[in-house]
């Protein structure tokens, strides 16, 4: 609590939120899964800070190998919330991260080492779902389990993954189960807390039919296409109204994701987007706001979207993510001006494909600084980093943007 204003990080986000303006500008770090840190970055930043990470080290994001920021940690850089994740196992065993650490795994995430280095993941089929090229720093998806499908038949015959898309096999706890922890995690501080429940319908067609072949299928297939993001819907409402009974009282936001955005425009064309694939949104955001009114809406979704942010808005998303404003259109004065008073904000605190990872401190400083000086009148904004601060963004950097944040974001 900020013993002048009498306020806690919990009140000082409801606030922005609402459109007010609270002592100062909220800031999120390690918040939500796209406002958090890559773990090599996470230890050379805890040196910096002398603020040594806690061990054991558990991965709870193994697909970008992100631990969970502490809470000393968190509290040195002024963040004002809190994450917790859709799944959790219920054992851990040792292993070894990207870059050598000892970390904490969950004991059914098995990746099979290849002959030439990469790291294999296999689904609970046996089927090859995620992969971590010799060397890298993350496991991407270049398996498309569906690809092969040709007709709506083929689709439902995989009904049971498509509805399960977004919960991993190695994330075993019940529902029951992660209620009781986000219950403790609730319990144990004024954080604002965001519940990450995901959603994807656009990107898991992807996901699961090829990155290039289900935006091709949406002009080529559109019945296929359809029946898949039918399927997706059906399994995420299901799935939600069981996180929302057990998880839902002790968050304030849900996270949903389903990154609509390239850097210069969006996947598909507005009208395709409008025709096709937002009923499905639509669909699923309006069950959500249906059943839990008293939860926030946040939704992320990288890249040029500006085209579309007046159909996430009429869909009753409050708050957007990570704002890339590198992305095309996505500047922050059109941004704020033509949304700012529908939509809250929740990034776009420094350009993290140029200057955050290659400038100096100083420049960092400069555009923490302009960007709050475009989006924190009138409240509706939360600074935070353009998505998850990835391996080569230098610990100085990192502590000079959230230091500029707390010492230029008062009101």
């Amino acid at each position: 609590m900020n013993k002048e204003t009498g306020l806690t990080s919990r009140e000082r986000v409801i606030k922005a939120l609402n459109h007010q303006e609270p002592d100062r500008v909220p800031i999120d770090f390690g918040g939500t899964d796209a406002t958090s840190i890559h773990l090599g970055p996470h230890k050379k930043l805890a040196a910096l800070l002398g603020c040594p990470i806690e061990k054991p080290i558990f991965l709870h994001d193994l697909m970008q190998q992100q631990t969970e920021v502490s809470m000393e940690m968190a509290g040195r850089l002024y963040s004002d919330a809190r994450f917790i994740y859709i799944g959790y196992p219920k054992e851990w065993r040792d292993d070894l991260a990207y870059d050598g650490t000892s970390v904490k795994v969950p004991r059914g995430f098995v990746p099979q080492i290849q002959e030439n280095g990469d790291l294999l993941v296999m689904d609970a089929s046996g089927y090859p779902s995620m992969k971590m090229p010799k060397d890298g720093f993350f496991f991407d998806f270049p398996f498309h389990k569906l690809s092969e499908c040709r007709s709506i038949a083929d689709i439902e015959g995989y009904r049971a993954d498509i509805e399960s898309f977004d919960l991993s096999s190695w994330h075993d706890c019940s529902y029951k189960e992660m209620g009781q922890k986000a219950k403790k995690i609730r319990q144990g501080t004024d954080k604002y807390i965001t519940g990450l429940f995901y959603g994807h319908v656009f990107q898991a067609g992807q996901v699961l039919r090829g990155w290039s072949q289900f935006p091709l299928d949406l002009a080529e297939n559109p019945g296929l296409a359809q029946a898949l993001m039918e399927i997706l819907v059906d399994g995420h409402i299901k799935n939600f109204d069981q996180w929302y009974a057990h998880v839902g009282p002790f968050v304030d936001a849900i996270e949903m994701t389903d990154d609509m955005g390239m850097q210069l425009s969006t996947w598909t064309s507005p009208s395709m987007y409008r025709t096709q694939i937002k009923p499905h949104h639509q669909r699923l955001f309006g069950h959500i706001r249906e059943t839990a009114p008293d939860l926030t809406l946040f939704f992320h979704s990288c890249g040029s979207i500006y085209d579309i942010i007046p159909d996430f808005i009429e869909m009753g998303v409050q708050v957007l993510n990570p704002v890339q404003y590198t992305a095309n259109k996505m500047e922050l004065v059109r941004l704020k001006k033509e949304f700012g008073k529908d939509l809250s904000f929740w990034g776009g605190g420094c350009d993290s494909q140029n200057i955050l990872v290659y400038g100096s401190p100083e420049q960092v400083e400069e555009e923490v600084k302009k960007n709050l000086s475009i989006m924190a009148s009138g409240g509706g904004y939360v600074f935070a980093s353009i998505h998850n601060i990835t391996e080569g963004v230098p610990a100085h950097n990192i502590r000079a943007m959230f230091e500029t944040a707390r010492q230029f974001g008062a009101y």
